[in-house]
């Protein structure tokens, strides 16, 4: 047990410690209350692209999707050797260059000259109608949405704020 001296001697210790601390408290706590608040910044892990000008991957992907649908409809649908090896490789060059297009926007360019050829090779190699008409509807898809540079949204706040 301490003797009744040294109880004294800490008691003391532990108010001067408090006094000295209770001011730099305040002194925290009030600078923390006067600095200015952060204005609000766009949430850029919502959307993809948030910089006004950076291409949005949403056509890249309707793309792909209509490369895996123009996939699958050569089994779905009748169609001559020819053609069924012209519509799978077709339209497995679209789910790539889509695929690729997402890092390098300009190879959507390659979409297009291959929705050109989707909608050629439908007329030249036509065998059932719904062969022709499920090709050229999906070559002229790919072919508009190929066109779309697809631009994200724009950020909300100016330039050089936040």
């Amino acid at each position: 047990m301490l003797s009744p001296k040294a109880t004294s001697q800490i008691e003391t210790t532990r108010r001067f410690i408090g006094r000295a601390l209770v001011p730099a408290r305040v002194m925290l706590v009030h600078s923390r209350m006067t600095l200015p608040a952060r204005p609000l910044q766009h949430p850029h892990h919502l959307a993809r692209s948030s910089t006004p000008g950076t291409p949005s991957p949403v056509p890249r992907f309707a793309n792909q999707f209509l490369g895996i649908w123009l996939l699958l409809s050569a089994f779905v649908w009748r169609h001559h050797m020819a053609q069924f090896t012209n519509t799978c490789l077709t339209a497995f060059l679209i789910i790539v260059f889509s695929a690729i297009a997402v890092r390098w926007p300009n190879l959507r360019w390659a979409n297009t000259a291959l929705a050109l050829w989707v909608l050629v090779s439908a007329v030249i190699w036509s065998s059932e109608p719904r062969t022709l008409w499920n090709n050229v509807v999906v070559g002229a898809l790919v072919f508009v949405i190929s066109l779309v540079r697809g631009e994200g949204p724009r950020d909300a706040t100016p330039h050089g704020i936040g």
